[in-house]
């Protein structure tokens, strides 16, 4: 947790929410998970989509899935695709993307799952990602 005026700040009300972040580049997934552990999230990270399945077919449930689209072996929309067709539930999937919400990949996912946030990390400073990705996640609890 971050400190104000040398006291902690106490985590937004529902923050102790498990995020399951896949990324396949490891300096992005570290830091990104390094900074939602300081908001309070639990984070448990894969470095791919059949990672993240092997968690997920495990047992695993996270309430949030946030992964990337491009990743080698299982992309972000093979493993969304599974999910749905396993009735895997998850309150929202966050997707990071490079591509435009008007992206046929996206509007498929879109389709697919009751609540997305299409996420994209370009022109964004990593702060704003962090705080963008918290706004998104409060908005889809």
């Amino acid at each position: 947790m971050k400190e104000r005026g040398g006291l902690p700040m106490k985590p937004y009300e529902g923050l102790k929410e498990h995020i399951l972040l896949v990324e396949d580049e490891e300096p992005i997934r570290l830091a990104l998970s390094a900074l939602l552990k300081e908001e309070g999230y639990l984070v448990t990270e894969a470095c791919d989509g059949s990672g993240a399945l092997r968690l997920l077919l495990s047992g695993f449930r996270p309430a949030f899935l946030i992964t990337d689209l491009e990743m080698p072996r299982m992309n972000g929309e093979e493993l969304i695709r599974v999910v749905v067709s396993q009735r895997i539930e998850i309150k929202a999937v966050i997707l990071f993307s490079a591509a435009s919400s008007t992206d046929p990949r996206i509007q498929r996912i879109r389709a697919a799952v009751g609540k997305l946030l299409p996420f994209s990390f370009v022109s964004k400073g990593e702060g704003d990602i962090v705080g963008s990705l918290i706004k998104g996640i409060r908005m889809l609890i």
